[in-house]
């Protein structure tokens, strides 16, 4: 009796699946579940880039015509965020599903170790993949920990030639035939990355004629507009703007040329594509150029684009928020990864990537850049639209509803004492239940790798606490 009541389970559940329809045209838990499996997928990631400087997150300057189309023809987050403002820390992140605190690569002179938390790329290649890594950042160099599970893992400079050469090597990798081996390739673009000097045409198209500001977008130009301490408005601020949207533009073409480079590749299907960024830019708003220290908006805020052809439906918009740390499990369901060992800190978002279902409210932490010293970094803690601020110690906790205030411009933190209270409490149990329980390793910083860190504004203090053009002015 028992054998025919499990067998009568085993048809209802199998019916059931099959009356379950999705937007995609496919039924049941194949909507999301390893419903891409076997097909080559693009990460492509530009560090620094803003999510609000992106024009279908309804930034009015034409900056990203390209990452717009993408959008368009997949679906896109409308709030994403990632869970630390720094590149290193966040990559392991981005490759791992851990945050931080998890993962405990806290500053540039740790490194993932090899028998630390399995990486994305791992679980590509235990299911039988290529997998290609090109960074256009000396952080996340080789030797950081995160070529690991990485047939071919290459930096390359961070130069005009740099990218030429990035888009020359994805030209021969996706035209590689290979047709047994679907392809996981992982691009890390180094713009709009400070300096903000991109190479014309996008260098003027956005700077407006007859300013008074000499401001050239260099290392230099954003120390001293750090040290005047220049409001949003100053002219020397608005110029740096300029630069960086024609920076992002300049991002925009990259990722173009990355993924156009799979369109006259003789592959099966075209390519999945997922877009992000590590991080992102800050121009005062809260006192700072760049990123690093801070866990305000402007430093967190990143893009979430995902393209997948018969799988998630064109012109999605997901509200909600999501994190850059769901970017492991969401990958790892719908493509059928095997799952990996470690407690993930993010979640998957297939169901609503492929349904266009809201992103439910949780908790989420975040923290800026360790600074040296044994000193504690900037903490957040966002929970839907409301997001709390820890400051420096001594100073009061900040409360924000980003959605009517995406800015942070007003802080309710006073008219909302409990809330405040109970968020204090369970960021502090995030923090404390999340640090790393693994053990680092460290790497030596050769003299090649410390002058392409301070190229990128990681000069002096900042290898330890933070870039030259992110000093804190509170």
């Amino acid at each position: 009796m028992l054998d025919v009541k499990r067998a009568l389970l085993g048809i209802i559940l199998v019916i059931s699946a099959l009356m379950v329809p999705d937007c995609s045209g496919r039924t049941g838990d194949q909507a999301e579940g390893a419903a891409l499996r076997g097909r080559d997928l693009i990460l492509a990631v530009a560090d620094s880039l803003d999510g609000s400087h992106v024009g279908v997150l309804g930034y009015p300057r034409a900056t990203t015509p390209f990452l717009d189309g993408l959008a368009a023809s997949g679906a896109v987050l409308e709030r994403s965020i990632s869970q630390t403002s720094w590149t290193m820390s966040s990559v392991v992140s981005l490759l791992t599903g851990m945050g931080q605190e998890a993962h405990g690569v806290l500053r540039i002179e740790q490194s993932l170790p090899v028998d630390g938390p399995s990486t994305l790329a791992e679980l590509f290649r235990r299911r039988g993949y290529r997998t290609v890594g090109l960074v256009q950042n000396a952080v996340i160099a080789e030797g950081a920990g995160l070529e690991r599970g990485f047939d071919r893992y290459e930096s390359l400079p961070f130069t005009e030639a740099g990218a030429d050469e990035l888009i020359a090597t994805v030209r021969a990798v996706a035209a590689e035939d290979d047709r047994q081996r679907p392809l996981f390739l992982y691009v890390h673009v180094g713009p709009p990355h400070m300096p903000y000097q991109p190479p014309e045409p996008f260098r003027s198209r956005f700077t407006a004629g007859g300013s008074e500001s000499q401001v050239q977008g260099s290392i230099r130009d954003t120390t001293d507009i750090m040290v005047e301490g220049s409001p949003p408005s100053h002219a020397d601020v608005v110029r740096l703007v300029e630069l960086y949207d024609g920076h992002v533009a300049y991002t925009d073409s990259l990722i173009r040329r990355t993924v156009g480079a799979f369109g006259s590749a003789d592959r099966p299907e075209p390519p999945v594509v997922l877009f992000t960024s590590d991080h992102g830019e800050a121009f005062m708003q809260h006192g700072a150029v760049g990123h690093n220290l801070f866990c305000y908006e402007p430093m967190i805020r990143i893009p979430w684009i995902m393209c997948a052809e018969g799988v998630i439906k064109a012109g999605q918009r997901v509200a909600g928020t999501g994190s850059l740390l769901d970017v492991l499990p969401t990958v790892v369901e719908l493509f059928g990864l095997p799952w990996p060992s470690q407690e993930l800190d993010g979640t998957s978002l297939a169901r609503h990537l492929v349904t266009g279902a809201p992103i439910e409210d949780r908790a989420l932490l975040i923290s800026s850049r360790y600074p040296s010293e044994g000193k504690l970094p900037q903490l957040a803690l966002v929970e839907g639209p409301w997001k709390l601020v820890v400051r420096r110690r001594g100073q009061s906790a900040q409360l924000f509803h980003t959605a009517e205030d995406p800015d942070e411009l007003v802080d309710l933190a006073a008219s909302w004492p409990e809330r405040v209270a109970r968020m204090l409490a369970l960021l502090e149990e995030r923090r404390e239940s999340s640090r790393a329980s693994g053990v680092t390793a460290r790497r030596e910083l050769p003299q090649s790798l410390l002058r392409e860190l301070d190229a990128l504004g990681y000069g002096g203090q900042g290898r330890d606490g933070g870039q030259r053009g992110s000093l804190e002015r509170r």
